[in-house]
Parts: structure tokens; C-alpha cells; sequence
């Protein structure tokens, strides 16, 4: 993949370094990383054992980078770790985060959380390792991020060598370029860097039958292939002007990519590769002096033609910074009167949401406005990921957070450069393995098939989790005819995807309620809706449903000062908190009346703790009423001392905590004498009825408030 890369290049002070040494140096300041590669690595065997241990370090780590930067991913992690073995990370710590990228991208998170946190120890403000290991801990949850696409491989633009970053170059698409490394480029010779064949732009168009025909080179007369790397190309709006990546090669010289700009006329698949008027260099680095070894590329411009995106690993550019790695940028492109050609204006970095201390790369635009873009800094499978900003409402500006497209069109290795059609079907560029057994750059397609939609039911026990088996969901069809009953299976599922007939039960443009049940729960009468409407893609709906055990109302902790029916609201106990807790549990299932049932413990005499505990009752009640509960859905009652509480013991033997049992430990255990009283203080709840309606019961709330003694308490 033809990415620009930093380099922090670290030289030996030793004197009298062999030869071979020297080479591998060389080769590697020299950027050409194919041919590091195997001098660095050969230079470490050739050092043995008696070698310099920090050369032998430096070797094996430049021989990890090498491999790095020509995507060779398990390679570069054996020499990263031969470096780590020799202590290398003391001299270059971040040979430690490098060796957790390899690893993540062979799908060991294990091992690479392992190596992040040992960097992390080292280097704690690299906020690119809290980003990694946010990654390795939500690959597992991306590994279901799934989509319904189905990913293809283009053979008739895709050969051994290094194809990407399809681009249409009509309106009709029609006609589609793309960057590859295959024979017969201009650039004939390997490129020292990759070890593959220069990178040129080629052309194909779609015969009659839909195949890709054989691509051809583009205008060799206009030079806009050279013996340089020619990446990725874009167009404005009108298919005049073509956007271009160009990173020259000069022996001596640090350069890095430049985007060009070319002029199109009459454009046709053909031998020739179409025809262009002229082309020049976008003068970017020129408007804001960045120094000639930044490099700038992947071009990506607004239909209206008053913006361009680019990647760059520039630290800063016009006074604004970067947030680290490759980041996007934006400038505003005009024409210069005079001379006709394009300037530019007005720079900006795409921001935090977007932007990351890794690498974002390959901005596209997709027929709707959204922004895609390649990245490793956000969270996703691992490698480079595809990800996707909605449009703002003011033109050319993603505020929004990115999403991941998820599988298949992400994976484990490096997927980028989408061209999106309608977000159904498109082309992008993955280093997968491919039908040949091999991982390198490739052109994939993919497509959205017929929209299809299933349900998919969970039923549990609220505040269990426990499964529910044989509970009734009915699936209704809001102002439609469709009515059906499933039961759950033994894990509580179920579910509608199709009829006998194989015919699509839920539909497109529908919204649908679905309601659970089962004996001994309390009725989900609310029930939860779905709907297809505006939803354009396929889509698998889960829902889930809890269910309250009808008998079994847990109440938070609610405690009362002694001998009285105040709540005791403080640091030991929030019983306000708790009962608001109560409330919401009745938002929850509004058709629910409940009895609530308070205690007391058995000291004092039986009037009064009865009359005590009907106050506590109305107390409570008159809490749930003032936040907002229909008094009609709570009968108070006062139980006094007569229903202790079952409890168990040290040994796990369950009693019944009468004023006997607990008169034991009065002298022996004071505290636990205390304790187990406030225990049988307490109140309690269960439902009586599941029918509540509130237009059709027959009280109104203010008969119910004064038929149960609303604010008006009982009296020693």
C-alpha cells in the first residue's frame, strides 16, 4: 500500500562499523525498505553472538520497520520482538506500541494489550496507546458489527501486484481509474521503498456483459504517469479537472507527495488512456511553506468544487496543528483569473472526531455528502478501517462521529479507499487475502442484496437476566392487518424472518409493536415498537423484553427513624433515592397496581406498632404520590410486628427472626441485636392487579388520595 510514513531515524554512534552494517544503514536512511529489509536482517545474523548488543538491537528494529512500512506484518513482528528480547526499548520505546500494532493486525489482542500497556508504562502522554487498547478491547464487540453486503473481488482490475483506490471518472460511471503497480508502468523498475513496480494510473471500462475490460495506462504524452508513484485520483463535479497523487523519488532528496492538478478533455477508454490538457502542482506546500519532505495526498474534492480534502503527516500547517500521524485537512480552492490555475485558501484540520493521533487517510465522498475515510486511530477490527461521517446542515462540513461500516467490508488487515455509490453498492481497496492465497493490495466491489429484514425476540427476567422460556410475543402490525404468536425456546427466543410460503414477514415502510407475556410475570401491556420506515438498508431488529415476576417487586432499601414514620435521608440511607426507584419501576408497567405492605420490628406494644406501621405505609405512599404516581395504583397497608422476617444465619441455616430468636444476642451481640431488629423494619410490595386503566377505573385520583388518608396521618 503506497502510504507515506514517518520516520525517526536513529544512527549508531559506534566508529568502525562493518561494512555490512553500513549498508543496512544506508538502505534504510535511504527509504528503501524492500532492500532494508533483508540488509538489516542479514546484518543481524552476521553480527552473531559476539556483536555490539545495541547494533544487534538497532538491526533487528530497523529490520521491524522495514517490514513495517512494506506491510509485512508477521515479519515485522518477529524482529520486533528479536529487538525487544535485546532491550531495544530502551533506546526506541516505541518499538513497543509498533510491536502491539503488528500483533492486533494478526488478531492477537492478548499479546498486544500486553505490549501497549509495557510502552504505556514507558511513555504515558502517547495518547495513541489509550486509543489501541480501546481498540483490542472492543475488537471482540466489532467482530458482530456485521452488514448483510456482499464483498466480490474485481479480478478484471486486480493482478499479483498492487491495485487501489477505484475512482468513476464519468457521470454514467462509466469509466473508473485506479492506481497499480502492475507491469507495464512507466515507472518499469521496483521501487526500492515497497519492492514492487512504480505506481501508475490505469483506465478500464465495463463491456457490454458488465465485465472490466483490460485496463490501459493513462496519456503517457502529458506525463501524467512518470517514473514516480502515481497513487489515487479524484474529479470535481463537471469531470473537467482530476485531482492527483504524485510522490516523486529523487535520489538525495527527502521529498514527499504533492498533489497535482490535470486538465481533461474528451476523456474515453481507449489505448491512448483518454486525453488531457496539461497539469500542474496544487500549491499547497508553496502557500503555506511546508517544508518539501511533507507530504501531501489523496485528494478528495466537494462537488461544487470549493473544497478539497487531502491527507498529510505535516505537524502543523497555516498555524493549525495536527493531532498526530496522517491527518485530514481542508482547503478552499479558487481560480486565479490571471493565470487560470488553482489556489488555495483557508486551511483547516477536520478536527478531534475525525482526526486522531494515528492515521486517517483516503477521504472519499459518498452521493448523499457523507465523508468516508481510512483509519487506524478509531476503534474497529484492526489495520486500517473504513469509516463514515454524515453531512452537517451547513455545506462541506462533518462534525459528526464517525461509524464504522463493519463486516465484510472491514476486516483484520487494511481496508481503504471506498468509492461509494448509493451506500448499497460500491468498490473499495482491502489487503485481505485474496482468491490466490495471497494478502496483497486488491479491488474488492460490494453490494447491498434484496433489503431484508428479521426480528429477533430475547425474553428475561427483569433484574435476573434469567431467560424466559414459553413466553407469548405477539407481533402486530400498527394500522395493519398482521397479527402472530410465537413462543420463546428454552434460551427465550424467538423471532420472524419468513412464512411457510418463504415470503418476507416483516416488510419495508412498516412499523410493528410487540408484546410479551407469560403467567406468573406481570404483562409487558406497553410493548415495544420497530418500524422499517426511512430505514433504506437491510436491518436484523433485536429486541428485548424484561418481565417482572408478578409477585416479586424488590424495594430499594428504605429505612425510618426509630418509633417513628420519618425517613431517614442521609448518608447511611437514601430512602428518597430508593423510592424514586420504585417509581420508575411503575413507569415501567403502567397497568400495574401494587400493595405495599410496612413492618415493624417487635418492641413496643402491638397497637401501636400496628398503628405505627400503617403510618409508615402512608408515609410511603404519600412519597410515590408526590412524585408523580396516580394514587389509584397503591393500597398502603400496616402489618405492625405480625410477619417477621425470614433471614439467614452465620451458618446459612434460614429463621425466622422473631422478638425471641433475636432477644438472644441482646446481652452477647448488641450490635447484631440492633441489626436484626432493623431488619423486620422493612417494607414489602406485591402486585394485585395488572388491569389499571386509568380512564376507565371508576375512582378519580382525588376519591383515591382521600379514601387513603392522603397527608393526614394517624396519631398515637
Amino acid at each position: 500500500m503506497l502510504l507515506v510514513v514517518a520516520i525517526f531515524v536513529l544512527t549508531s554512534k559506534a566508529l568502525a562499523q562493518p561494512k555490512y552494517v553500513k549498508d543496512a544503514y544506508k538502505s534504510f536512511n535511504m527509504e528503501k525498505y524492500f532492500e532494508a529489509s533483508s540488509k538489516c536482517a542479514d546484518a543481524f545474523v552476521k553480527l552473531g553472538v559476539k556483536g555490539d548488543i545495541k547494533t544487534k538491537g538497532e538491526m533487528a528494529y530497523k529490520a521491524g520497520e522495514s517490514f513495517r512500512f512494506t506491510e509485512r506484518i508477521a515479519d515485522a513482528n518477529a524482529w520486533y520482538e528479536k529487538a525487544i528480547e535485546l532491550k531495544y526499548f530502551d533506546v526506541v520505546p516505541e518499538i513497543l506500541f509498533y510491536n502491539g500494532e503488528m500483533l492486533r493486525m494478526m488478531n492477537e489482542n492478548d499479546k498486544a494489550i500486553k505490549s501497549y500497556r509495557q510502552y504505556q508504562k514507558i511513555n504515558p502522554t502517547d495518547l495513541r496507546t489509550t486509543t489501541a487498547l480501546e481498540i483490542c478491547e472492543q475488537n471482540e464487540k466489532f467482530k458482530l458489527v456485521k452488514t448483510k453486503h456482499i464483498v466480490s473481488h474485481e479480478p478484471g482490475l486486480s493482478r499479483k501486484e498492487m491495485d487501489m483506490a477505484p475512482m468513476f471518472a464519468d457521470a454514467a460511471r462509466s469509466l473508473v481509474i485506479f492506481g497499480s503497480s502492475r507491469k507495464g508502468s512507466v515507472g518499469d523498475k521496483p521501487d526500492p521503498r515497497t519492492g514492487e513496480p512504480y505506481m501508475d494510473l490505469w483506465m478500464s471500462a465495463k463491456d457490454k456483459k458488465g465485465n472490466w475490460q483490460e485496463p490501459v495506462l493513462l496519456d503517457k504524452a502529458l506525463k501524467i504517469n512518470t517514473g514516480d508513484n502515481e497513487g489515487t485520483i479524484c474529479f470535481d463535479g463537471q469531470f473537467k479537472s482530476a485531482f492527483i497523487t504524485r510522490c516523486p523519488n529523487v535520489k538525495k532528496q527527502n521529498l514527499g507527495c504533492q498533489i497535482m492538478v490535470a486538465e481533461m478533455s474528451g476523456l474515453k477508454y481507449d489505448k491512448a488512456g483518454g486525453k488531457w490538457k496539461q497539469i500542474d502542482t496544487l500549491p499547497i506546500k508553496q502557500s503555506y511553506k511546508l517544508n518539501d519532505s511533507v507530504s501531501l495526498g489523496h485528494p478528495c474534492v466537494t462537488r461544487d468544487e470549493k473544497l478539497l480534502i487531502f491527507a498529510s503527516d505535516a505537524q502543523e500547517i497555516g498555524g493549525v496543528k495536527s493531532f498526530g500521524g496522517r491527518d485530514l485537512w481542508s482547503v478552499v480552492l479558487s481560480i486565479d483569473k490571471k493565470t487560470k490555475k488553482f489556489t488555495v485558501d483557508g486551511v483547516k484540520n477536520l478536527g478531534p472526531k475525525i482526526n486522531t493521533p494515528a492515521n486517517e487517510l483516503f477521504p472519499t465522498l459518498g452521493s448523499n455528502g457523507e465523508l468516508f475515510f481510512a483509519s487506524d486511530g478509531h476503534p474497529g477490527f484492526g489495520g486500517l478501517d473504513i469509516f463514515v461521517v454524515a453531512p452537517d446542515a451547513v455545506a462541506n462540513t462533518w462534525t459528526g462521529v464517525p461509524e464504522n461500516l463493519g463486516s465484510p467490508i472491514n476486516g483484520q488487515s487494511n481496508d481503504y479507499a471506498i468509492y461509494d455509490m448509493n451506500r448499497t453498492t460500491g468498490y473499495f481497496t482491502s489487503e485481505r487475502k485474496g482468491p490466490n492465497g495471497e494478502y496483497s493490495p486488491d479491488i474488492y466491489s460490494y453490494k447491498m442484496p434484496e433489503i431484508l429484514y428479521d426480528l429477533n425476540i430475547i425474553v428475561y427476567e427483569r433484574g435476573t437476566k434469567t431467560r424466559i422460556e414459553d413466553a407469548a410475543v405477539v407481533l402486530t402490525e400498527v394500522d395493519g392487518e398482521f397479527n402472530d404468536t410465537k413462543n420463546t425456546n428454552g434460551k427465550g427466543k424467538t423471532g420472524w424472518e419468513t412464512d411457510a410460503s418463504k415470503n418476507r414477514i416483516i416488510i419495508g415502510n412498516k412499523t410493528y409493536k410487540i408484546i410479551a407475556s407469560k403467567e406468573g410475570y406481570v404483562n409487558d401491556v406497553r410493548g415495544t415498537t420497530i418500524t422499517t420506515v426511512g430505514v433504506t438498508g437491510s436491518k436484523s431488529f433485536l429486541v428485548e423484553i424484561s418481565l417482572l415476576p408478578l409477585r416479586d417487586i424488590v424495594l430499594n432499601e428504605v429505612q425510618y427513624v426509630r418509633s417513628q414514620w420519618t425517613f431517614i435521608n442521609d448518608a447511611t440511607c437514601n430512602s428518597i433515592d430508593s423510592i424514586a426507584k420504585v417509581k420508575e419501576e411503575l413507569d415501567n408497567f403502567p397497568n400495574v397496581v401494587i400493595k405495599i405492605f410496612s413492618h415493624t420490628d417487635a418492641r413496643d406494644a402491638d397497637d401501636r406498632n400496628q398503628t405505627l406501621s400503617e403510618n409508615r405505609a402512608r408515609a410511603y405512599y404519600t412519597a410515590l404520590v408526590d412524585l408523580g404516581v396516580d394514587p389509584r395504583r397503591i393500597i398502603p397497608e400496616g402489618r405492625g410486628e405480625k410477619e417477621p422476617r425470614k433471614w439467614k444465619d452465620d451458618q446459612g441455616v434460614e429463621v425466622v427472626l422473631t422478638e425471641e430468636y433475636i432477644n438472644q444476642f441482646k446481652t452477647t451481640e448488641p450490635k447484631k441485636f440492633e441489626y436484626l431488629h432493623q431488619l423486620n423494619r422493612r417494607t414489602t410490595a406485591e402486585v394485585v392487579r395488572q388491569d389499571f386503566n386509568p380512564t376507565a377505573d371508576p375512582e378519580t385520583m382525588e376519591e383515591a388520595k382521600k379514601k387513603r388518608n392522603y397527608k393526614s396521618y394517624l396519631k398515637y
